[in-house]
């Protein structure tokens, strides 16, 4: 287990191309980019953060910057999944971003948590990805949350994203599984899938979603009327 404290004396710029990251983490280890910090990496198919052979229980701490100008802001499991827990929590100044057809986050664990109270931009702002070891992925907003193609994709298992006044701008696509989407306050700039599934869509206080917000292929399950 390493701890990483990211700060402005030792902050990363790299260009690198391919799988060669900012920064790898192995199981356990723990990244903590201060507000000061940042981890920048140039070049295509570099993704800023990732991760080394099945990773699990590793925390990541985000209050600073971390870009990618050309691959995944953060990426954790990859090229192989993993079945336990991986951690990502974005401070209210945290900044994530990643470019060219890729995620600002994206996690492939069969157990993944994602809380953001700062920003995440990228082709698709957060991604969950399915894998052999199934298990659920939770995603908690507060902040804001930007995707060209997607703001949110889901995997195939079990997704719940809970929008607790935050912002979320662009597509979100829950896929198949049996889903939960939540809105605790807040604004969602476009449509919500929920795929196919035992889907749940819920508000418990005031929102904002355009007309038709909410679109299920399920047979089954709960979609309120100011989701219809």
């Amino acid at each position: 287990m390493t701890i990483y404290k990211i700060h402005a004396g030792n902050s990363i710029d790299k260009y690198s191309t391919g799988s060669s990251p900012g920064l790898t983490l192995k199981q356990y280890d723990v990244l903590r980019v201060e507000a000061d910090g940042y981890i920048m990496v140039r070049g295509k198919y570099a993704p800023a953060v990732s991760s080394s052979w099945n990773p699990m229980g590793i925390e990541v701490y985000i209050n600073g910057s971390v870009v990618s100008a050309l691959g995944h802001g953060i990426d954790l499991a990859p090229p192989h999944e993993s079945p336990g827990t991986n951690y990502v929590t974005v401070g209210t100044t945290g900044f994530v971003q990643g470019d060219l057809s890729n995620g600002g986050i994206g996690v492939r664990n069969a157990f993944g948590t994602i809380t953001n109270h700062g920003v995440i931009v990228g082709d698709i702002g957060v991604q969950f990805s399915q894998t052999f070891y199934n298990g659920p992925k939770l995603l908690v907003n507060t902040g804001e949350i930007n995707g060209t193609s997607f703001a949110i994709r889901g995997s195939s298992i079990y997704d719940y994203v809970e929008n607790d006044g935050g912002v979320i701008n662009g597509t979100v696509d829950l896929r198949d599984g049996n889903d939960t989407f939540v809105m605790k306050g807040g604004r969602s700039t476009s449509t919500v899938f929920l795929g196919r599934g035992n889907d749940i869509a819920a508000a418990t206080a005031s929102y904002t979603t355009p007309d038709t917000a909410i679109k299920s292929t399920a047979v089954k399950g709960t979609i309120p009327s100011w989701a219809a």
